[in-house]
């Protein structure tokens, strides 16, 4: 349960950004219809429409993004964070 403080900030945003009740049942309820393929196919999207514009920093298994990367129109870097390498992407070699 939310305090008044909270309950109040709260009800302010809800009402400056239009959150409505209803459309966030219909948010809520697309989020729990939605299956793997329709995440995937959304998120590739996303990266896809965002990428020429902005740096995208994506934190998962090298595996699974060197994957991502094949099915991606423009070339994605992969870094390693633990040593700081370029372990995928144009020029560089897909093992560390």
């Amino acid at each position: 349960p939310l305090r008044p403080g909270q309950a109040t900030a709260t009800g302010l945003w809800r009402h400056v950004l239009g959150l409505t009740q209803a459309r966030r049942r219909a948010w809520r309820q697309a989020q729990r219809q939605a299956t793997p393929e329709a995440v995937r196919t959304a998120m590739l999207a996303a990266l896809q429409a965002g990428s020429p514009a902005r740096g995208t920093a994506i934190l998962a298994d090298r595996r699974r993004l060197q994957a991502l990367a094949a099915d991606l129109e423009a070339p994605m870097t992969i870094t390693s964070l633990t040593t700081g390498r370029r372990t995928a992407g144009p020029g560089t070699p897909t093992e560390p």
